[in-house]
């Protein structure tokens, strides 16, 4: 059928982590200053994981130009281990030796694997001129991985999900140098608590993104005026991360042997604290020093060649 297009697959995946014996950081910091002589190991081992991963997919060709599709995939994060099983609980130093009374391993704690199920439905169209596409998607997954304070992770059974539109426009304007265009993905990430869907942390939530450019290429020239900007997300904490706007300048020039590129970016000098240095004040602060020791502000003004 010259109007549909049908593929689909099976995966298999294996994966196996092998973890060493290893002391816990803190007590290997005491041991460091003296104020213990050695410390109980929390035991390592190997743990092992197989999947069966189903894909399939439909490809509707509406007309030579457009065309429309359907797709699902399976697919399976393994979180961290080493943030998962970092944690172990000590006694006190008994002869200068810290006993080991209860921890997270390999054994004992077998590192759940999270399965995810995606669903995209898209339309696209290329014309000589306009080529834009638009797309709607939907992940959902048996689990979520929850940042602790002391910098491990836990997997608990609260379902997670990410849903949106990302789409894009491009433009080149007739008979002339010039082009424009946009891209952009608005999302949001939710976890099901106690039955009700909720935000999800922002700590690990992507923002919604956009892109906006004008350009324009007269041989052997091409310039481009691009701004892009992160939003606000938020959670149901009550934390946010602050979105921000920056435009850069691209450009090139075409010698005879190679292209000559150059660039300015954060053309108007914005300042501006990024998503990890907002975020990371919520990881590591009050714990391992103030807020303000974590503030990662974005490069000011920076030319490139």
């Amino acid at each position: 059928n010259n109007l549909f297009t049908l593929n689909g697959g099976v995966r298999y995946q294996y994966t196996e982590n092998k973890i060493d014996d290893f002391i816990g950081y803190a007590q290997q910091r005491q041991i460091a200053a003296g104020k213990a002589t050695s410390a109980d190991a929390i035991p390592g081992g190997s743990v092992d994981y197989d999947n069966f991963l189903f894909n399939a997919g439909l490809l509707m060709h509406i007309t030579e130009r457009q065309q429309a599709w359907l797709n699902f995939s399976q697919g399976v994060e393994l979180p961290d281990p080493g943030k998962y099983y970092g944690r172990g609980i000590y006694g006190a130093a008994v002869n200068g030796h810290l006993p080991l009374t209860k921890s997270v391993n390999v054994s004992d704690s077998k590192l759940e694997g999270v399965k995810v199920d995606s669903y995209e439905l898209g339309w696209r169209f290329t014309g000589n001129n306009l080529r834009t596409q638009i797309a709607a998607y939907y992940s959902i997954s048996d689990k979520s991985v929850v940042a602790n304070k002391d910098l491990t992770i836990s997997v608990v059974d609260d379902k997670r999900r990410i849903y949106g539109v990302e789409g894009a426009v491009d433009y080149l304007i007739p008979d002339t140098d010039w082009s424009t265009g946009v891209n952009f993905n608005v999302l949001k990430t939710e976890s099901k608590v106690n039955g009700t869907w909720q935000k999800y942390d922002v700590k690990t939530a992507s923002p919604s993104k956009a892109t906006a450019y004008i350009g324009w290429a007269p041989d052997p020239w091409s310039l481009r005026v691009q701004s892009t900007t992160s939003f606000d997300v938020s959670d149901a904490q009550g934390y946010k991360v602050d979105g921000y706007t920056t435009v850069d300048l691209l450009g090139s020039y075409q010698l005879p042997v190679g292209t000559l590129s150059f660039s300015i970016e954060n053309l108007f000098d914005r300042d501006y604290t990024t998503v990890w240095g907002q975020r990371a004040p919520l990881y590591y602060s009050p714990g391992y020093g103030p807020a303000s020791l974590y503030d990662y502000k974005g490069r000011g003004r920076t030319f490139g060649l």
